[in-house]
């Protein structure tokens, strides 16, 4: 497939938008946030069983966790530019506040 006409700008755009980086940072965030989500490390008793003390023990969890955090992520967390991903798409129209969520 020829990309010549992109041009140098519109290439490295293309190879930019093109990498996993925005969904690597997702998993990172999840994994920081919520330790359920944290990767497993070996005992000191048996390094091939990987176990972590924080893990769910209901897998029913999971799915109700990634939807809180989806919620935050989109809604309630800002970036560096003072907006969240909902202002920045035009879904909202402000700052949306835990308090506003509880409240409602």
């Amino acid at each position: 497939m020829w990309m010549g006409h992109l041009g140098f700008d519109g290439l490295a755009r293309l190879i930019c938008e093109a990498s996993i980086h925005p969904v690597d940072a997702w998993f990172n965030l999840a994994r920081r946030r919520v330790t359920g989500f944290e990767r497993g490390l070996p005992t000191a008793s048996n390094q091939q069983r990987i176990w972590h003390a924080y893990g769910f023990y209901d897998p029913d969890m999971v799915p109700k966790i990634v939807t809180i955090l989806r919620f935050y992520h989109n809604w309630l967390l800002r970036g560096q530019d003072a907006a969240t991903p909902a202002m920045r798409i035009g879904l909202a129209k402000g700052l949306i506040y835990p308090r506003d969520l509880f409240g409602f």
